[in-house]
């Protein structure tokens, strides 16, 4: 009987096997997220519209006939063509407003591939670890089953009490629970995954955890200021609004109009070149106004976004580190209580009861379980240290 119920003892770590596939994933996502797709036209429709307003309007062509009446001497017939331009200077500044804004879509665009990309990483860790998860609790549900068969015929023969097969009984029940609902976390996700990937999820399926390397501290913030999107995003927005108060000062010079034009009275022609200018007044009021403040605004933003995006990927830093700690503590703890603990005290020897046997068990179990959370999180910080993995060249 205690041969028996050696065979049911959990194993207590289900290795995966490395397919490999998680770039492989990670490309899907690359070619197929709709957000990225439509990020793609965002930013088409963004250089089309810095190719615009650069220019003076376009000629203007007029023709006109006017049939005299009684006593006029004839018809009136005129034509002319005309050219209105601002001020020489305001198309080098429109100029360079186009392409700061251009830089900053680009920047945007930038921005939001790197948090799609690290998000459907983030997804795609959170899978892994559901799926080891699950295999975990599938295994511990199986010893129970094991151990459940074993004490039914034990207690068939009078040699188990009924309350040791119930207590076995609610820990099957509790397993399939916990089983069940990981199961249902598992399908939440994978149609999110499919989403991201164009139907891809079952290349995670082979796949264990992405390779992600720890960054060192020293040059890293440096790095993250010079090379990160959510850095330089708003010294861009800064410079954009500069340019804005140039030209909104430049729309306060005049802007002129030359035609060249003719009339003709039956046989009298009246032919020659004319020019205007048109000086704003009030039109053009509060402009430059606003577009200081607005620039002010941004210099502000700007500061309080790069403190927070400086405290953020500290604190992951920092987390990391905590978090490094913390597994290296479980790992050593498991090493130990899973080898010798649990082994050299089983049921096979009668030195403890089903009721000690079940708290060591659920004692390791818990162990497992921190593993698995400390694990995740792990993948989970160097992914978010790593978004300049999705860095676009």
């Amino acid at each position: 009987m205690n041969r028996l119920v050696i065979l049911i003892l959990l194993s207590l770590s289900i290795i995966r096997v490395s397919g490999q596939s998680f770039e492989s994933f990670m490309d899907k996502v690359r070619l197929s997220h709709p957000d990225i797709i439509a990020a793609k036209q965002l930013l088409t429709s963004d250089e089309a519209v810095s190719l615009t307003d650069i220019t003076p309007d376009d000629p203007r062509i007029s023709v006109g006939y006017f049939p005299g009446n009684e006593p006029a001497p004839g018809d009136k017939i005129t034509w002319g063509i005309s050219q209105s331009f601002d001020f020489p200077g305001k198309y080098a500044r429109i100029k360079s407003l186009k392409q700061s804004n251009l830089e900053m879509a680009r920047m945007e665009y930038s921005l939001t591939y790197i948090y799609i990309m690290s998000e459907a990483r983030l997804s795609a860790i959170e899978y892994l670890s559901l799926l080891e998860t699950k295999e975990i609790l599938q295994g511990r549900l199986e010893t129970m089953n094991r151990l459940e068969n074993a004490y039914s015929i034990l207690l068939e023969n009078g040699e188990a009490t009924l309350i040791e097969y119930n207590k076995i009984r609610i820990k099957q029940v509790e397993l399939i629970s916990e089983v069940t609902s990981t199961g249902n976390k598992l399908d939440i996700l994978r149609a999110r995954l499919d989403f991201m990937s164009g139907n891809n999820s079952k290349e995670l399926l082979k796949s264990t955890y992405p390779d992600i390397i720890e960054p060192e501290m020293a040059g890293y913030m440096d790095m993250l200021k010079s090379s990160h999107p959510a850095f330089l995003l708003p010294v861009l927005r800064t410079r954009s609004a500069d340019n804005k108060i140039r030209v909104s000062k430049s729309d306060n010079l005049p802007s002129f109009d030359i035609a060249y034009s003719s009339e003709i009275v039956v046989d009298q022609r009246f032919t020659g070149p004319s020019i205007g200018l048109s000086v704003p007044l009030w039109k053009n009021k509060g402009k430059v106004k606003k577009s200081i403040a607005d620039s002010d605004y941004q210099v502000k933003r700007a500061e309080s976004d790069l403190l927070l995006q400086e405290s953020v990927f500290s604190g992951y830093y920092r987390s990391y580190l905590s978090n490094k700690e913390n597994l290296a503590i479980v790992n050593d703890a498991l090493r130990t209580s899973n080898n010798s603990k649990l082994i050299d005290k089983t049921l096979d020897k009668g030195e403890i009861s089903l009721t000690e046997y079940l708290i060591e068990l659920s004692a390791i179990y818990e162990l497992v379980d921190i593993q698995l959370l400390l694990k995740k999180e792990k993948y989970i910080l160097l992914s978010r240290l790593n978004e300049l993995d999705f860095i676009i060249n």
